[in-house]
């Protein structure tokens, strides 16, 4: 999902410090604001690797040149009604919970991928040599997590515990695959009735992602301390402001892996028939992965959500919450594809397999129908 710039998370939490008492979220009033979501998605597939090694021109030179309609095509999810509950759609257009909710307008994008392919065909010693580039897959997927934009009204904080969390926490992501095959070729024509091909592909295999994640909150909390049997004795008041700068939180991940590798394709044609075999690909894709960021100890470093939840808030976890907000403490999180053998670091690889792939054929009508 997408979030444009200037979406910003507020949390506002009240609860009472007691011995004895959970936290209650009833007559808590809540203004939710919602953020702009966009997501985008390309991709295409080409089918040109799987043409019939046969199908070239033995009496004169042949160019083609083939690639998909760049057709693009963006939708707002709530037009979308039979696949909306409407009770959730009432949600969103209720003004007393969301305070935009009837602009609320997320809205999905997909674009098909041109994926070009340019062939040649000589005639030459007797066959015919020939010679393409194929884009055979391209994904590309964009998208930036984020958090909504919730307030919780002051006027409803309980006695005891108040805190005011405002801020952004932004992770956009990039990724793209893509898959390209060279292909050298020769088609030889023993007579008119046998022919033999042997094609060599130069396959290319990238995978590529990229993100990175910003934080930055600004906490004010004040809590009223009590304690005893009767929980009224005053233990004094905490109060207190953090500034989760993004100069201090935040980070980024990085990912790249490319293999490459030659594989054969060998067509036998006697008369009408013909039997084509395309070998398959077992290989290792080299690269590495790499992410480091720091987090506030109240946001969640995987899922990149507040960890409050205030109808789970007890006693305990609101002790915790405190003190965590009290010290401004941090989850540093490091992911890696690094593995340690013996004294040094190797990265692991990823694993590209394609299964070999067997065609026979029978043409009807010569040059117009095959079975």
């Amino acid at each position: 999902m997408r979030i444009l710039a200037g979406s910003v998370l507020i949390v506002a939490v009240a609860f009472c410090v007691h011995a004895q008492d959970d936290f209650s979220t009833e007559n808590l009033g809540a203004d939710i604001t919602l953020p702009k979501i966009e997501v985008r998605l390309g991709i295409g597939f080409n089918y040109d690797l799987l043409r019939d090694p046969f199908d070239v021109s033995f009496e004169y030179p042949r160019g083609y040149f083939g690639l998909n309609l760049p057709l693009e095509k963006s939708v707002n999810v709530r037009d979308y009604s039979g696949y909306l509950d409407p009770a959730v759609d009432s949600i969103f257009a209720d003004s007393a919970i969301f305070t935009n909710g009837n602009e609320f307008r997320p809205t999905a994008g997909a674009r098909q991928n041109p994926n070009p392919t340019v062939s040649v065909d000589v005639p030459m010693l007797g066959g015919v040599a020939s010679f393409s580039s194929t884009q055979n897959v391209y994904i590309n997927y964009q998208n930036i997590l984020g958090n909504p934009n919730i307030f919780i009204s002051p006027d409803s904080l309980m006695e005891g515990l108040s805190m005011l969390m405002r801020g952004t926490v932004s992770v956009p992501v990039n990724l793209t695959a893509t898959w390209e095959t060279m292909t050298f070729g020769y088609a030889f024509e023993v007579n008119r009735y046998l022919k033999l091909a042997l094609n060599l592909h130069r396959h290319v295999f990238v995978f590529d992602i990229r993100g990175k994640i910003d934080a930055d909150l600004l906490v004010r909390y004040s809590a009223e301390m009590s304690g005893g049997d009767a929980a009224d004795i005053d233990l004094g008041t905490i109060d207190g402001e953090f500034d989760y700068s993004s100069d201090r939180f935040g980070g980024s991940a990085s990912g790249h892996y490319e293999a490459e590798v030659w594989t054969p394709t060998i067509g036998v044609k006697a008369w009408r028939f013909s039997l084509i075999s395309r070998f398959g690909i077992q290989t290792k894709a080299r690269g590495s992965f790499y992410a480091r960021y720091a987090l506030p100890a109240i946001i969640d470093p995987v899922t990149f959500q507040p960890k409050i939840n205030v109808d789970e808030m007890t006693i305990d976890n609101s002790m915790d919450l405190l003190k965590d907000l009290s010290s401004g403490a941090s989850d540093s999180i490091v992911f890696s594809t690094r593995k340690l053998v013996g004294d040094r670091y190797v990265e692991s690889d990823l694993e590209w397999r394609m299964p070999t792939g067997l065609t026979l054929a029978f043409d009807i009508i010569p040059d117009k129908i095959k079975f």
